[in-house]
């Protein structure tokens, strides 16, 4: 594997409050002698005898140069730095300071085992990412999301009549509260609430998963990956739109004739797996109580 040196540090500090388990990783990365790059809002975390590599401002230059990332969060926290990190190809090392930790490679008591950037024994998967484009009439607007992306009736409570497209055929016209097409990395999130199945990470697909839907028989349908879906919605109250929830991170307003495309993105994140991959551990111990 490709020999790690320059490392950068994002942390939630909702997660890690005093800093203490940033602390631990930190002295991992300095005992190894990794260069370290952290945002300045997080300078309180260090101690006047630590010498940080630089401080910089914003995410972009967090990862501008960096081998690789430590994220300490959780899964919410991995999708606030996708994207960004797979514009600028940093493979990204998570530890979980949340709950079910899908997205995450170690627990915040095995920060020892970042030593493995170092030895070589670690390995790196790409996961697909999906494009989302939000088309309003002259206007356009694209995002990009690791997990999934929602579209819902921008009126609170009001069932939708969704049409769904594939590669320019009509699949199926449904009525529900939402649809959300996620990859396989987001059938464990939002998905797998509304009835989505459990889909090994490593594959490439959509999967459509109607939210409440109000007809009985309509299920979840999978698509291939070269695949391209379109989404519109309405309700049956004048001039109401959609609204549009990318890795459920930002919401997007549009017109009742606005239509959203969703394609496989070239860009990958890429995660950062250290020993035996933990995906159906986590399935079987937090989702099932095994």
């Amino acid at each position: 594997m490709k020999k790690i040196k320059n490392v950068s540090i994002y942390v939630n500090r909702d997660r890690d409050v005093d800093g203490k388990i940033a602390r631990a990783a930190l002295g991992v990365l300095l005992s190894n002698g990794a260069a370290v790059t952290m945002l300045g809002k997080d300078r309180d975390i260090v101690s006047e005898n630590i010498d940080i590599f630089k401080y910089v401002d914003n995410i972009d230059e967090l990862l501008t140069g960096a081998d690789a990332l430590i994220m300490l969060g959780g899964d919410g926290t991995m999708l606030d730095v996708s994207a960004a990190a797979a514009r600028h190809g940093v493979p990204v090392l998570g530890i979980n300071l949340g709950h079910l930790g899908f997205l995450t490679t170690v627990e915040r008591d095995e920060t020892e085992k970042i030593a493995a950037l170092f030895s070589g024994e670690y390995s790196v998967e790409e996961r697909m990412m999906l494009d989302v484009t939000v088309k309003d009439g002259k206007t356009s607007s694209s995002y990009t999301a690791l997990n999934d992306v929602t579209v819902f009736s921008s009126t609170s409570s009001k069932v939708a009549s969704f049409t769904l497209d594939c590669d320019g055929r009509r699949v199926i016209t449904f009525k529900s509260d939402g649809v959300i097409v996620s990859t396989p990395t987001g059938s464990t999130a939002y998905s797998l609430s509304a009835g989505g199945p459990i889909i090994d990470p490593s594959t490439e697909l959509f999967c459509v998963t109607p939210v409440c839907p109000h007809v009985l028989g309509s299920r979840p349908i999978v698509f291939s990956a070269g695949s391209v879906l379109e989404i519109s919605g309405r309700t049956d109250s004048a001039d109401t739109g959609i609204r549009v929830t990318p890795d459920g991170r930002r919401q997007i307003s549009a017109g009742e004739k606005a239509k959203v495309i969703i394609s496989r993105s070239a860009l990958k994140t890429k995660i950062i797996k250290i020993g035996k991959d933990r995906f159906f551990d986590i399935v079987n111990t937090k989702l099932y109580n095994r």
